[in-house]
């Protein structure tokens, strides 16, 4: 009965904070800014306090894209609203305007509601159903066959190669493409999306290799594959200069470790995020100048002391979802039409290639600055992030916010839960959807589903290659195999 009252009680004061700040954005913009801000961290702290009491598990999407949005939205709409002269809102960003502080405050109180929507869908029971039976669709348990495991990976690793080959030619070389990566995988990609799509292969063989290695019985050094693997990766890092693509290689087999091996303390991947983002000044120093410029990364980052490296390409500056979501929230429904789905056609003409129709409109994230800041100059082909909550606020204005989060909550736990009943397979697809649901954050959903299904694919294609239906239906469980959760079971 305590609990439900206390349950009753913060319910009752949700409503009330909320109907509060909605009155102030009628009487007084300073005092509707305030109660938003107050909004926005009730809703970050409140259910994470909540979920602390009953434990967390690290292997949890929800917790990192709580984490990531709180940086993007929360503290990117501070910055922006006091000290952040931000290039995207060059004609609209005045800190002491009433009208800017008005729409920084919707972007904190939209926020809020989407988290809040975000928790509920993820209690909801049905992504936990959802999970359940997908589990059992993609249920394989490993060990699988070691022969079939090495030809597969192996095919895997040339087709990978071939891709790279492929993209290299096209711009003169692998030194021409390190060259100049800015150009490479972004106008340039235009067209070759197939052999980028190729490379992640490569990554998939890599971790089909390592699953296996964690699972097999008696193995004891499956660092043996890792570290090679993570060589790899590296390598493919340097080719793409993609950050993404590091990740989708490194996060993973931490994943796995979690699942297959031992269960992971939060603070160890909290180390690996830390480690990440203090890489941020080389990740950006090479992608502008690439192998050509060594010397400039050197200068660049060498030059101007701790200050420097911090002041370079910081995630600050990369996490500029609030001001996307600013820009939506002054254009959206006057200047620029509601896309009522708009946005996610993409998804259904991705795959075919431009070669067959030159015509094919381009992904949103390359569209979107065109229609959103025109006052920003930008070549037309310049990727740029619409935000999770400006892309469905852009869509369906409050609704979409309200069954995009709740939607997104129910996918994060059936991802979870296969994960949990998936066995092998769930797992090795979960590492690559635990990365998809946290870079949602940044919106420009279509991208990020075709970014996952690259993966999915060929991962999927993979495991029926590896191991046949009678194997499947006979394969012993490995007493490892999810260890990590089995007392939460």
């Amino acid at each position: 009965m305590r609990d439900l009252g206390l349950k009753q009680a913060g319910i009752i004061a949700v409503f009330a904070l909320a109907a509060a700040t909605l009155i102030a954005s009628l009487i007084s913009t300073p005092a509707f800014l305030g109660l938003s801000i107050s909004c926005f961290v009730a809703a970050v702290t409140v259910p994470l306090a909540l979920r602390l009491r009953r434990g967390i598990d690290p292997g949890e999407a929800i917790y990192p894209f709580v984490l990531y949005f709180t940086l993007t939205m929360g503290v990117r709409g501070i910055a922006i609203l006091t000290f952040q002269s931000s290039i995207y809102l060059p004609v609209l960003q005045d800190p002491k305007s009433s009208y800017f502080q008005s729409l920084v405050g919707w972007n904190f109180f939209y926020s809020a509601l989407g988290l809040v929507l975000l928790h509920l869908g993820y209690s909801s029971g049905l992504g936990d159903r959802w999970g359940r039976r997908l589990g059992r669709a993609v249920q394989s348990w490993a060990p699988w066959p070691a022969r079939r495991v090495r030809a597969v990976a192996l095919a895997w690793f040339l087709i990978g190669l071939f891709g790279a080959t492929s993209f290299a030619t096209t711009f003169g070389g692998f030194r021409a493409v390190t060259e100049n990566l800015m150009f490479a995988f972004t106008e340039g990609g235009l067209g070759n999306y197939w052999k980028i799509v190729l490379m992640e292969f490569a990554v998939v063989g890599f971790h089909l290799l390592a699953v296996y290695e964690f699972t097999r019985p008696g193995a004891r050094r499956p660092m043996l594959v890792v570290i090679p693997g993570l060589a790899l990766v590296l390598g493919l890092y340097v080719f793409t200069g993609s950050k993404y693509l590091l990740l989708r290689g490194v996060v993973p087999i931490l994943l796995y470790v979690h699942f297959l091996r031992r269960r992971l303390n939060v603070l160890h991947l909290a180390v690996v995020a830390l480690i990440f983002a203090a890489l941020f000044p080389v990740f950006y120093a090479y992608r502008a100048s690439g192998t050509g410029g060594l010397q400039q990364i050197a200068d660049r980052l060498g030059g101007s002391g701790v200050a420097g490296w911090f002041a370079q390409g910081n995630i600050l500056g990369r996490g500029y979802d609030a001001d996307s979501f600013v820009a939506v929230l002054h254009r959206a429904g006057r200047e620029v039409p509601f896309q009522l789905g708009g946005t996610l056609t993409d998804l259904f003409v991705f795959f075919i290639p431009r070669a067959w129709w030159p015509e094919k409109p381009m992904s949103y994230g390359l569209v979107f600055a065109q229609q959103f800041m025109p006052d920003v100059y930008f070549t037309n082909l310049t990727y740029c992030s619409p935000s999770l909550a400006g892309e469905l606020y852009a869509n369906f204005h409050v609704i979409g916010i309200i069954a995009g989060f709740w939607l997104l909550g129910a996918i994060m736990k059936a991802a979870h839960r296969m994960a949990l009943g998936g066995g092998s397979a769930g797992v090795v697809y979960y590492g690559y959807a635990y990365l998809a649901l946290i870079v949602c954050v940044e919106g420009a959903i279509a991208t990020s589903t075709e970014s996952l299904l690259a993966d999915i694919v060929p991962a999927w294609i993979a495991i029926r290659m590896v191991q046949s239906r009678a194997a499947q239906r006979t394969a012993p469980r490995p007493a490892t195999m999810l260890a990590p959760t089995a007392a939460r079971e």
